[in-house]
């Protein structure tokens, strides 16, 4: 699927086309393994910034520090969707909806039938009994499991701030580690597609971006996704650093849309994005978290249920 524009919930700020400017640059950094793409024709690669380890992690099947259950407004299925640790039952159970919205919103969820043969992605359906009408959210879990951090956008800036900040994201982005796989696309202008900004607990500012550099042959239409997490670089003032990266790219079709969910901090106080990504495969949920400043990881994936489509 070919990245568009988001309409998972009314919360994503979009970037406006008018600040939409292109560049491409390169260079080479260290390049971490990374897990394998549900699709087979789609090549991904991970890096991790800082001074961690730039392995990948081993994803468990499942993350017990998410409780039971991560649960999402599907924009495949129009209706909620849930992945659990284990096979649920009926019972209704107390949850909490994020959005880009620091506040976080109570209600009840029931798990339905399993989806695609598979007990533990199921279908679901999420009311707020204390606020009648539809709830707004993009991702939930079960009450007490993670307090919500505000997601705001570039139209939140001034728009002489807005435009620099896209020019410098975007300059970043055509920095991320090459290899192999990128060559194709290696001089092609880096389009930034969605940049959002969070705040840590002790104020550093963190963006998250969507970009993409597209070979627009006729027989053999490319893409390549460029997933990218930016902090401020404290060796080198106004500049930022990458923190995480992924890279993917395929054929034009079947490199799978992103958007993120939420941001949230967990217990233990690790500041963490749960973010989305929805193709051929379904509904997938992807979990990072903030290692260390400067440095995220990829904690959890759904992918580790093995829930896809074969």
């Amino acid at each position: 699927m070919i990245l568009m524009p988001s309409t998972r919930h009314t919360h994503t700020r979009r970037v406006g086309t008018s600040l939409v400017a292109m560049l491409a640059l390169a260079c080479s950094k260290h390049e971490s393994p990374a897990p394998k793409s549900t699709h087979p024709e789609v090549a991904t690669s991970i890096a991790s910034g800082g001074s961690v380890s730039q392995s990948a992690p081993a994803i468990t099947t499942w993350d017990d520090s998410l409780g039971a259950l991560v649960a999402i407004m599907s924009t495949e299925r129009g209706a909620p969707v849930v992945f659990s640790r284990d096979s649920l039952s009926a019972t209704p159970r107390t949850v909490e909806l994020f959005s880009h919205d620091p506040q976080l919103q109570p209600a009840v969820l029931v798990a339905g039938t399993a989806t695609r043969a598979c007990a533990r992605e199921r279908a679901a359906t999420v009311t707020t009994p204390t606020h009648p009408g539809v709830p707004v959210w993009s991702f939930a879990l079960d009450s007490g499991v993670a307090t919500a951090i505000g997601i705001d956008g570039l139209d939140d800036l001034l728009p002489r701030d807005s435009s620099a900040m896209i020019v410098r994201l975007r300059r970043l982005a055509g920095t991320i580690p090459e290899d192999s796989t990128s060559a194709t696309f290696r001089g092609l202008p880096v389009v930034v597609r969605d940049a959002w900004r969070v705040v840590s607990a002790e104020g550093t500012p963190v963006w998250i971006t969507l970009s993409t550099r597209t070979l627009g042959t006729e027989s053999n239409p490319r893409l390549e996704l460029l997933t990218m997490i930016a902090e401020p670089d404290p060796l080198s003032r106004d500049a930022l650093r990458i923190a995480w990266s992924r890279r993917e790219s395929g054929p034009e079709d079947k490199v799978v849309g992103a958007d993120l969910l939420a941001a949230l901090t967990l217990r233990g106080a690790r500041m963490a994005l749960a973010m989305a990504r929805s193709g051929d495969h379904g509904d997938e949920i992807d979990i990072l978290d903030r290692v260390q400043p400067g440095t995220w990881r990829l904690r959890w994936s759904s992918t580790a249920l093995g829930c896809a489509i074969p």
